[in-house]
């Protein structure tokens, strides 16, 4: 993200929302847009996003097909999410698309959801270097001469934060 000057805003929020389009057997539905959910509904889904990652993840390192509990744990949070996010589709026509589309269709908006939380890390991250260049005009070190470790630092506030959201690869 460039750094913000008076022409480039350091953060665009559009309160006009386009809805994503899914096609289901040629009939396309609005999926809700990220930009519509309350906060509460936002940490509800992170929450399932993790919770999908983790079972995925469960099975990878069991070199196994995600079968019995975990499995229908994972079709349940990925129809709980289709159905949430998919509001205009019939039930008919969820109860049609397998376990696999409806994950698709989950991580689809859990994708959009990120994207969003990127922006606002791409803006905070553009404040923060824009504050170190006030703080440091020259480019160089607070600490120069100085032996600390910063490997121990408080594990808080917002590039905490950030760091819990975004520092997993």
């Amino acid at each position: 993200m460039a750094s913000a000057t008076p022409t480039t805003p350091l953060l665009n929020i559009d309160t006009l929302v386009q809805r994503p389009v899914i096609r289901i057997d040629g009939v396309a539905y609005e999926m809700l847009n990220p930009g519509e959910l309350s906060v509460l509904q936002t940490m509800r889904f992170v929450a399932q996003a993790r919770r999908i990652e983790e079972l995925q993840n469960a099975a990878i390192a069991e070199h196994a097909s995600p079968d019995g509990a975990p499995a229908e744990e994972l079709e349940r949070i990925a129809d709980g999410i289709v159905r949430a996010v998919l509001p205009a589709v019939p039930a008919e026509v969820i109860n049609r698309l397998s376990g696999a589309r409806k994950l698709q269709v989950a991580e689809v908006f859990i994708m959009l959801l990120l994207q969003n939380r990127l922006e606002a890390a791409g803006a905070m991250a553009d404040m923060v270097r824009q504050a170190t260049r006030v703080l440091e005009p020259t480019g160089a070190s607070s600490l120069r001469a100085s032996s600390v470790s910063t490997a121990a630092t408080r594990a808080n506030g917002w590039m905490a934060r950030l760091w819990r959201w975004f520092g997993r690869a």
